[in-house]
């Protein structure tokens, strides 16, 4: 796993971060076995957990408390909640740091303006680069963390995408551009999801890019492409990588 500043703040994040609105789920995998998935994620080598009090009605979170409860100074956990309580937190002194999660990348631009924000969450895909154009190099210019997410376009670019050609919900103009895509991941000897994460990674000014997982599957395939991506040790040495106190990154919806 490799490692990096996050904006301008303090904290060291891991360049792949846990995207969490999978975990706590009716219909996923137990208590015990995503409590498990949790702490495996971060003996790869995975800091940064991205959740939300939404998801799956607040189980998602407190899954973290359980996984991490014990070395809670190693991790990074950034959840959502509202911006004016996110700044009533950070005058208590109950976060260290705030952002904002954006669906769009306008409605970032205005978010950057924000006295006091230290991130800034938007889509980022071989789909959907738009974040490219003036956000992300915004967000750089004045040292704002940028969280990049939904890199495989809503499953558009993973594997599950081979069955595209019959999908009614994918336009012919959507469907060229997958196979296009995936004819330029063949050529460079890749799979069209590790082109898709090789992408936003490789931007300039991306902090962190979130992999949702919920199974051991979605980590084992994870930890494949992070094998070909990884140059560091599988852990961020302890004395100068690692947050401490709290290490909370509250960002609002």
């Amino acid at each position: 796993m490799r490692y990096q500043h996050f904006g301008k703040t303090d904290l060291t994040v891991s360049e792949i971060g846990f995207g969490c609105a999978g975990i706590g789920g009716l219909f996923q995998a137990s208590r015990r076995e995503q409590v498990s998935l949790l702490r495996q994620a971060l003996d790869d080598g995975i800091t940064f957990y991205d959740t939300a009090d939404m998801y799956a009605q607040g189980q998602s979170e407190r899954m973290l408390g359980e996984a991490f409860r014990s070395n809670r100074d190693e991790v990074i956990i950034a959840s959502k909640v509202g911006y004016l309580f996110a700044s009533r937190l950070k005058q208590q002194g109950k976060i260290r740091y705030w952002g904002m999660a954006c669906d769009e990348p306008e409605h970032a631009l205005p978010s950057l303006q924000l006295p006091g924000i230290a991130s800034i969450q938007v889509s980022l895909s071989l789909l959907h680069p738009e974040a490219l154009d003036v956000v992300i190099p915004r967000a750089s210019e004045r040292g704002v963390g940028v969280i990049a997410r939904q890199v495989f376009a809503s499953g558009l670019l993973t594997k599950a995408a081979e069955g595209l050609k019959a999908s009614a919900s994918v336009d012919d103009a959507r469907r060229a551009a997958i196979d296009t895509l995936r004819g330029l991941a063949t050529e460079r000897g890749l799979s069209l999801p590790e082109l898709a994460l090789d992408f936003a990674i490789a931007q300039k000014g991306v902090s962190v890019t979130l992999l949702g997982m919920h199974a051991q599957h979605h980590l084992a395939e994870n930890r494949g492409y992070l094998k070909r991506l990884s140059r560091e040790p599988s852990r961020p040495p302890s004395s100068s990588t690692t947050p401490t106190g709290d290490g909370s990154g509250r960002r609002s919806c």
